[in-house]
């Protein structure tokens, strides 16, 4: 039998990560490139300035969770040529639901806003959020499938960017579930 999981009732925050090296662009039609300079972003997604290149994954919600709060899908990436041309990220997401549940429709285009960094410094740490997304309903082990777009045929920047994560916020409330399979 499991030890009793103790909640000491407060919320927070931790990420979800999908690392550039963990995410594989093959299964897109138009996928970013992998850098491979070994003086550059050695492993992360290079997306072109003049064409739309999209990654996509799927997000399991942890055991730690707190169930059916909202979560706040962001990006982590860098201009190494930087200027004050606005990119354009845009997110997909489809709610697959918890265990049992009939997955939702897709939803988006959501376009991101720069919340840290200034994209007019070359290789400066960019964090760009998509807003909250609502799971009210939802238990731990809801699952989201994702797809994230750079639009480098239609958004101001002629260069390419490099994403070097895709996270998402999630509020925690405990260590994990008793239950293996929450219901």
């Amino acid at each position: 039998e499991l030890p009793a999981v103790v909640d000491d009732g407060n919320l927070r925050w931790d990420d979800l990560r999908f690392p550039a090296q963990s995410i594989n662009p093959a299964g897109t039609t138009a996928p970013p490139t992998v850098v491979t300079d070994e003086n550059g972003y050695t492993g992360c997604l290079s997306f072109a300035g003049n064409a739309d290149n999209a990654v996509s994954g799927v997000a399991q919600m942890p055991h730690a969770w707190s169930r059916g709060t909202a979560i706040k899908p962001h990006l982590h990436w860098t201009k190494p040529t930087g200027s004050a041309s606005a990119v354009t990220w845009e997110l997909y997401y489809r709610v697959l639901g918890s265990p049992g549940d009939v997955a939702g429709a897709w939803v988006g285009p959501i376009t991101a806003t720069i919340l840290a960094g200034n994209q007019q410094v070359s290789n400066q740490h960019l964090i760009s959020s998509f807003g909250e997304v609502s799971m009210t309903g939802l238990k731990e082990s809801a699952c989201i499938n994702w797809r994230l777009y750079r639009r480098g045929s239609t958004d101001a920047d002629n260069n390419a960017v490099v994403l070097t994560e895709f996270d998402i916020h999630y509020q925690a409330d405990k260590n994990g579930t008793v239950e293996e399979i929450p219901s």
